[in-house]
């Protein structure tokens, strides 16, 4: 049961780190795209190799969806980090690492060891009150 703890724990701390990597990636090529769009309206539009404006509106709208994406899923993972180490909501956790596993290769490598712990008879009578408080 001991070592149940020590591995839920380490893999919350695991989550958090995966979580802000996810965050700084994803914003910092969100911020890429969006300076494509600045760039590209630099672009004089009499200009014979001017893009077409639909492309602005085309990679501004990719750059928001990354964005998006990558703050959700960047927050989803931290969330699940510290529920990992409260021991709550098994549910959510199990469900982050399968969603995790989309995420190759350091989100799967990070749900396929979430999931062999947490499908542990002992990890969910920690879950479930069976001694889920830290200590």
């Amino acid at each position: 049961m001991d070592q149940t703890r020590s591995h839920l724990d380490l893999l919350g701390i695991f989550h958090y780190i995966v979580g802000t990597l996810t965050l700084i990636c994803g914003l910092g090529y969100g911020a890429m795209i969006l300076g494509m769009v600045g760039l590209m309206k630099s672009v004089p539009m009499n200009a014979r190799d001017a893009p077409p404006p639909e492309m602005f509106w085309v990679f501004g709208g990719m750059g928001v969806v990354i964005v998006g994406t990558t703050a959700a899923t960047g927050a989803m993972t931290g969330i699940a980090g510290w529920c990992l180490r409260e021991r709550r909501a098994w549910t959510y956790c199990l469900a982050v690492a399968a969603l995790s596993l989309l995420s190759f290769p350091i989100g799967t490598a990070l749900g396929v060891f979430t999931l062999i712990v947490l499908l542990r008879p002992e990890a969910k009578a920690l879950f479930t009150g069976g001694g889920g408080t830290r200590s």
